[in-house]
């Protein structure tokens, strides 16, 4: 018999293993349906990633000085910073195919919307 403890490491184990599975393609989901991107544009994607994990650090960071004299100048940064984001999220689209662009959609749209939703609500506190 297992233990509870024993138990649910096993299961949160097993739970992580599904989110960060090690084959990447497999994450992507882009390679797995068959619209194989090439290399670069892999590269762009991982890039387009990366990006996002900075400019969400930077969303906290801003968060962080709330209410003090840099919150303006963060802020500002930050919406730089999606900007950037964003022109390199809609090239990498226009310069897919309508398959490639549905599968790139499904695996990296839910970040870009996210991004949108995070600095919409800091531009709220901002004018608050």
């Amino acid at each position: 018999t297992h233990t509870r403890p024993a138990m649910l490491k096993h299961f949160a184990h097993r739970a992580a293993a599904s989110l960060f599975p090690r084959n990447r393609s497999a994450f992507s989901g882009i390679q797995k349906r068959g619209f194989a991107i090439d290399k670069a544009m892999e590269l762009r994607l991982d890039q387009l990633t990366s990006e996002y994990k900075v400019l969400l650090e930077a969303i906290e960071d801003a968060m962080d000085v709330h209410g003090t004299e840099d919150f303006a100048e963060e802020v500002e940064g930050v919406l730089d910073h999606s900007e950037v984001i964003l022109r390199e999220w809609e090239e990498i689209l226009t310069e897919s195919s309508e398959e490639q662009q549905k599968d790139i959609r499904i695996a990296h749209g839910l970040k870009i919307e996210d991004m949108k939703a995070r600095v919409s609500a800091l531009q709220d506190k901002e004018q608050s």
